[in-house]
Parts: structure tokens; sequence; C-alpha cells
């Protein structure tokens, strides 16, 4: 198994865990890879990358953007990466634009995962051939929603990969993911709404 969504702290107000508390957590599961893919950004990256090699971990380059994780297959993709943030920071591109088209960027190096089945059904539209992302917790509205993306995806010919976000090192962590999204949105913690955040098993 290998996590494919990882949110370290570089997730501003998001994400609890330190780099090499991720990358230790991978080493003690003997996890030959793993994914750094904090939110909007790739502040982490080279610091992950380097403690991740140190490790024994095959590192995967990541971002979240919009509705989509993309993941860099190689250092054309890093650099793709870097393009496509830099253009997001930089107000040139909106974060929601992945699925809208033209989009001004090459992402043949880069495999785009999505569970929002309109960015999804875009992409293949135009020639791309995105991985269905399939996230499934143990409540039955998490496995309801699964099960009707596994069906999309073999209706629309797409492979589906199974993503279980990670904000959290550990459960216990979650009341500080609940402050951290609370100054982000500028609400009390009693005032958030389950969207606003991490679902409380996205923990390592």
């Amino acid at each position: 198994m290998v996590h494919l969504e990882v949110h370290s702290h570089y997730s501003l107000l998001e994400g609890t865990a330190r780099i090499r508390q991720l990358i230790a957590r991978a080493v003690e599961y003997d996890m030959g890879a793993l994914a750094l893919t904090d939110t909007d950004g790739l502040y982490g990256a080279i610091p992950f990358y380097k403690a991740a090699r140190d490790a024994g971990v095959k590192p995967i380059i990541g971002v979240k953007l919009g509705a989509c994780l993309l993941l860099a297959r190689d250092r054309e993709g890093y650099a793709q990466l870097c393009e496509v943030i830099t253009a997001v920071q930089l107000g040139k591109v909106a974060r929601e634009a992945l699925g809208d088209w033209p989009f001004p960027f090459d992402l043949e190096r880069l495999f785009l995962l999505s569970s929002d089945r309109d960015v999804l059904r875009r992409l293949k539209k135009h020639g791309f051939a995105p991985l269905v992302a399939i996230t499934c917790f143990e409540d039955a509205t998490s496995r309801y929603r699964a099960e009707g993306l596994y069906r999309f995806a073999q209706a629309q010919a797409l492979r589906a990969v199974a993503v279980v976000p990670v904000y959290l090192l550990q459960s216990e962590d979650y009341r500080i993911h609940k402050v951290l999204t609370a100054i982000r949105k500028l609400r009390t913690v009693d005032s958030l709404a389950s969207e606003d955040l991490a679902h409380p098993g996205a923990w390592f």
C-alpha cells in the first residue's frame, strides 16, 4: 500500500504532521514509497525528497489543486508541477481550471487523479486518462460514495485507484486539525461543518 494523498504541515492550517514524522511512519509500516501532496504548493517538496531518499523510501512529489491530485511521474513531471503551481500562485490560472480547457500547460508527465465526476469527464474528453480517486472510510456514507465512483469508473472505462487522504499523523491530532481549520475559515471550532474538515479517519 502507498499513500497517494498526504498533507504535511506545509498544507497551511490543514495538515498537522511534519515531514520527518511522515517519513518515519512510512518506514515503520515498511512502505516502499510515499507521496507528498500539499494543498496549492510545493513548499515541502525538496525537504521531503531528501528525507525520503535518506530513509530508503521512494518519494512521489505531487500537489492538491482544486478537485485534483497531480503526481509527478519523473523529473519532467516535477518541472510541469512547478510551472502549474507558479501560474496559480501568480493568479494567471485559477486552481479550479484543471478540468477546463484550453489549459495552457503540458501535463503529459503527470498522473491526474480526481473524485469529481465533471472534472474526470472533461479531462477524458480532452484526451487524458485520469485516474478515478476512490476514498472509502468505515462509515456507510463513505462506502456508498465509493461504490458509486467505482461504477462511474467502469462506465467511463477509467482506471480506479484507492486514495485515503492523510492530514493527521494519528487520530488524536484531529482536535488540532479542527483548531487550524477554524483559524483558516475565521470561524469558531463549534461552528465548523463536516465539509470544512478532513474526515476523522484521515490519519496515517
